[in-house]
């Protein structure tokens, strides 16, 4: 998280443009990092000479748009050049439990990286996520236009939730496959519903694009920063407590102590124990 790269840079995964790749790479218009393959350092990358070689003329490589994975020396840069979830490596491995947090700036409340990442994951590896996310949308636009209208409502008549939304991941049986191909994903959206602390809902009061202000402000104050921990915080921690909603089909609910419970929050608490 030290060496974060998303702003800028001459090879930026999808989002690269080519003509201006050799412009961007002589004017030094970068914000990633040159580091030494962990491939090379385990021992398992074993290249021919002249592709050694090859390796040590990186900038000529970054100049002409010719960056591998599988380079000497491979030019780093955040997840954000590619889907900002960072679930891409977590789906080619097949994980069974996923837990995504999406706080990118999304003041629509489209859910665009998410989009994004069910169809890199179907194009590239057939993969289909079902999530249920439309309720987490209505929630937290309805509670910012009561916070615009009024104010906020008091703590017990605010909507507790949903933050959170449970979802399944099918993946595609392998041949000779026989197990379970599905997989749990909880995702958790950077939104507001006005149950939250006092401080954050009067932050919400004063900042109306909270909890989506734009990520070129790069130098929270005190009380910035700790409004989107305690957000964040709450989020998570009301789900687990069972105190807000979460969405899960067909509407949301708490995970304990209604009528039914699917099948789906059985098998994840399962893998939780």
């Amino acid at each position: 998280m030290a060496i974060s790269g998303a702003a800028a840079s001459s090879n930026m995964g999808s989002a690269t443009i080519k003509p201006l790749v050799p412009t961007l790479a002589i004017l030094n218009v970068r914000l990633g990092y040159w580091f030494t393959n962990p491939a090379v350092l385990a021992g398992v990358l074993k290249k021919p000479l002249l592709n050694w070689l090859f390796d040590r003329l990186y900038f000529l490589k970054e100049l002409l748009g010719l960056l591998r994975e599988d380079s000497e020396i491979v030019y780093l840069t955040d997840g954000g050049h590619l889907e900002n979830l960072g679930m891409y490596e977590l789906l080619r491995r097949r994980c069974k439990l996923i837990i995504a947090i999406d706080s990118e700036a999304d003041p629509e409340m489209s859910f665009g990286s998410l989009v994004r990442l069910e169809r890199y994951a179907r194009i590239d590896f057939g993969i289909r996520i079902d999530l249920p996310w439309a309720a987490l949308r209505d929630a937290s636009r309805d509670a910012s236009a009561e916070v615009l209208k009024s104010g906020g409502l008091p703590f017990d008549k605010a909507m507790h939730g949903p933050h959170c939304a449970l979802g399944a991941i099918s993946y595609p049986r392998k041949a000779g496959e026989t197990g379970d191909s599905t997989a749990i994903l909880l995702y958790v959206k950077s939104s507001f519903t006005g149950d939250e602390n006092d401080y954050v809902v009067d932050y919400k009061r004063r900042n109306p694009a909270f909890p989506h202000e734009s990520t070129l402000d790069q130098l929270f104050s005190e009380e910035q920063f700790e409004v989107y921990r305690a957000l964040g915080f709450h989020a998570v921690n009301s789900a687990f407590e069972c105190t807000d909603k979460v969405c899960i089909r067909p509407e949301p609910e708490v995970w304990q102590g209604s009528a039914t419970t699917t099948g789906l929050e059985k098998q994840m608490r399962e893998i939780l124990a």
